[in-house]
């Protein structure tokens, strides 16, 4: 692996996931779809993956697109993502 470069096949809860992991860009960024069939992964599953991928102190989002940004290449697919040049904004940790 070249930095946080790679495709994975992961083992999850019985399932076999797609893992592709990238730092490009300022960014690192996670994409996952189930392996075996379509449909998306589940948060359990999603949480697992940011568990094995990034550090337990990282805040990290999937994000939700202006509709005239949207794209869709792969319907089961989920992402997520972390800034590496600057520190995530989020919530108060009350608000979570």
């Amino acid at each position: 692996m070249d930095g946080w470069n790679g495709s994975f096949l992961v083992p999850l809860d019985g399932e076999l996931f797609l893992i592709r992991i990238s730092d490009g860009l300022g960014w690192k960024h996670l994409s996952m779809s189930n392996a075996q069939k379509k449909v998306l992964p589940t948060w359990a599953a999603m949480s697992r993956a940011k568990d094995l991928f990034f550090a337990d102190e990282d805040w990290c989002c999937q994000f939700f697109p202006a509709k005239e940004d949207y794209v869709n290449e792969c319907e089961w697919c989920l992402h997520i993502w972390m800034p590496l040049d600057e520190p995530l904004p989020h919530p108060s940790i009350v608000l979570v």
